[in-house]
């Protein structure tokens, strides 16, 4: 491999890039060794010595030789010429390479296994975020659609609401097939609807997954133990195949706070205004 085409990409171009770097700095220091041995003799030949054959001195011939063969090598260098590189270093700087290589892969993929989880916790903050800052039940509905869609890739999907005194839940909203489709149904029979309104609090990874035809998943909107709604996740988006761990994540997110929302805008509906007063804000302390 020549100087000239081998570049720096590989052991061998690496090598001769540094064996150019040290045969400069030996010119420079040759020429400043011919520099002081001139310096030298010049005092040796005021103080009467020729500055020759005391051994104290190298021979200004001496130094030129060492400036030639630099030289010399230099130009093999620049011209193309094969610099004998030892096998055995060239191995042991491949392996190097492919050791750092490794390392650098490794780093890659830890990166991006870390960019993976800081989007996860910062989809799961915005989505909290969202739900506790509704105010209508618009709102709510708006992000629970988003969730769906944008998050879980979920294009079909309906929500249902607990009607309390007639123990079932009634359609609300429904994405990616027809509204009319959908009925009412009972909370306590022995469906999966019942099954996930028996787990008395919001649904969790691990916990079982309801499902029937059309159905892929039953997921219940819980407020501490209260039913608020159940979730209906139905059809995929195209590129959608199956669910993951961090989708199950955001799953029992969506479970307790999409219930919490809910529960909160139907509480503000239904609250008087009333001022904010001591005797008011006391009283709830001894409550």
């Amino acid at each position: 491999m020549s100087g000239q085409s081998g570049g720096q990409d590989n052991p061998r171009g690496r090598t001769e890039a540094h064996l150019a770097a040290f045969f400069g700095r030996g010119e420079a220091f040759a020429r400043q060794l011919i520099a002081e041995n001139e310096r030298l003799r010049q005092e040796l030949a005021e103080q009467g010595g020729d500055g020759e054959g005391d051994g104290t001195i190298l021979p200004a011939s001496v130094v030129e030789d060492l400036v030639a063969r630099v030289s010399e090598l230099e130009n093999q260098l620049s011209g193309g010429t094969q610099l004998a590189v030892d096998p055995q270093s060239v191995r042991e700087v491949e392996e190097r390479c492919k050791t750092l290589e490794r390392e650098t892969k490794g780093l890659s993929e830890t990166i991006e296994r870390l960019e993976g989880e800081n989007y996860h916790l910062a989809t799961l903050y915005i989505i909290i975020q969202q739900f506790h800052a509704a105010k209508a039940l618009g709102d709510v509905l708006q992000t629970i659609t988003e969730v769906c869609l944008n998050f879980l890739g979920v294009g079909g999907f309906s929500l249902y609401v607990a009607d309390e005194e007639r123990q079932v839940v009634f359609p609300l909203i429904r994405e990616g097939a027809p509204f009319d489709e959908l009925e009412e149904r009972p909370i306590a029979d022995d469906g999966p609807i019942a099954a996930v309104a028996g787990l008395g609090r919001p649904w969790q990874g691990g916990d079982p997954v309801p499902h029937e035809f059309g159905v892929l998943m039953y997921l219940p909107l819980v407020s501490d133990e209260r039913l608020i709604g159940v979730i209906t996740l139905e059809t995929y988006l195209p590129q959608k195949s199956g669910l993951s761990d961090d989708d199950f994540a955001v799953l029992a997110m969506l479970s307790e706070h999409g219930g919490i929302a809910l529960e909160k805008v139907w509480i503000a509906a239904h609250a008087t205004s009333a001022q904010l007063t001591r005797r008011a804000i006391e009283s709830l302390l001894e409550a």
